[in-house]
């Protein structure tokens, strides 16, 4: 939970320069995560970080092995055995062939899925918009076996096989995880498996969609295709609650496609944006995008304008809190990241910040803003604003 209320009551003393920066020594592609009060970093040679604000350093915890650190890790409850109440804490994070879970509990690694050649899991958001979802009795990814693709869902405790279903493509981006349906899609086509509450045994139903007239769902390298971008390492499509996020382009504009996922693939309807940009997913499930000169938020069936700013500039993700905002700004003296607290803002120009060169995602943890970026050798390099 993000509790920046100190920060905005410090004012200039804690918002006009880091407290820390911290370099990892590490290659990092993809998004950390925030829980507990605590920021975790999977690095690209499979290990991970925890960092807690006031620390001299972020600490390697755990080792995931080579492989790992190429698309976004979850953290999920898991129930502890069928019909318990009971649950641990995992984060999981997929490889090629395996899936990995760290319980941030006690520490344990543990293998929930483990494939053998041909097989292979599609989770490396580097290459493709693919991923893992999960929820606390279930992990589902997207199987690839030659040229054959599978939607599939694995027992989390039995590290079994539940269901599995054929995805008739060869090029899919999922696995997505909405309400009670898990989603694939295709260049031309939506599909849907579920519910997937339904018992330990039970197969999921299939359900298929073409897209509206005129739409085009973003494929290929996420970060480097045309229309929306997300944050770097992070999947094209996201999800909230029931609805399912696709961006791409609706006749050649900058367009998401919002599937409600209740109704059955049947309730679609296309979002279309003014501009291209880059958004980042908040803990709530929405996305906060940020266009040419400002900020928008996802309210019901639109965006609305979260505020204003003729310097911002839409090659990073922006951050917004209710009362915290940051964004990376063009100005006459170079390029800044500016942070905005109330009816005040504080600038830091990017070229103090060592090595700077990509923004992988900006983050409240606890009572500290965390901007995660990497420098040209894809090292990880932490900046803390402190009060």
């Amino acid at each position: 939970m993000f509790v920046p209320f100190r920060l905005v009551q410090a004012g200039r003393s804690a918002l006009a320069e880091p407290r820390q920066l911290i370099p990892l020594h590490d290659p990092v592609w993809i998004p950390p995560e925030v829980h507990g009060g605590m920021l975790w970093i999977l690095s690209g040679t499979g290990k991970l970080y925890c960092y807690v604000p006031g620390a001299p350093c972020a600490e390697a915890v755990a080792d995931f092995g080579a492989g790992f650190g190429h698309s976004p890790f979850l953290i999920r409850e898991v129930s502890r055995a069928s019909g318990k109440t009971d649950r641990d804490l995992w984060l999981l994070a997929p490889g090629q062939r395996e899936i990995k879970a760290y319980g941030l509990l006690d520490g344990r690694m543990r293998t929930v899925v483990r494939l053998s050649e041909p097989d292979e899991i599609l989770a490396d958001c580097l290459q493709r918009s693919t991923a893992i979802v999960a929820d606390t009795k279930r992990v589902y990814a997207l199987r690839r076996n030659g040229s054959s693709i599978f939607l599939e869902a694995w027992d989390f405790l039995k590290s079994a096989v539940v269901w599995s279903m054929p995805v008739p493509a060869e090029d899919v981006s999922g696995a997505a995880l909405a309400g009670d349906l898990l989603f694939a899609y295709s260049q031309d086509r939506l599909t849907g498996a579920g519910p997937v509450s339904g018992g330990a045994n039970g197969h999921a139903a299939r359900l298929d969609s073409v897209f509206p007239a005129g739409f085009e769902p973003q494929m290929g390298t996420p970060s480097r295709s045309r229309g929306p971008r997300p944050c770097p390492g992070r999947p094209a499509f996201f999800s909230s609650r029931e609805w399912l996020y696709l961006p791409g382009r609706h006749r050649n504009a900058p367009a998401l496609l919002a599937v409600n996922a209740r109704g059955g693939l049947s309730r679609a309807h296309v979002l279309r944006l003014e501009s291209e940009g880059v958004y980042r997913q908040n803990p709530d499930g929405l996305p906060t995008w940020t266009a040419d000169g400002r900020m928008l938020g996802l309210a019901g069936e639109g965006f609305v304008e979260i505020f204003a700013d003729a310097q911002i500039d839409p090659q990073h993700p922006g951050f917004s809190h209710s009362v915290l905002r940051a964004a990376f700004v063009e100005t006459t003296e170079g390029e800044k990241f500016r942070i905005y607290a109330g009816r005040s803002s504080f600038d830091y120009p990017v070229s103090s910040l060592p090595g700077f060169d990509a923004c992988l995602d900006i983050c409240g943890v606890g009572d500290a803003l965390v901007l995660v970026y990497t420098d040209c050798g894809d090292q990880a390099r932490l900046a803390v604003w402190r009060a």
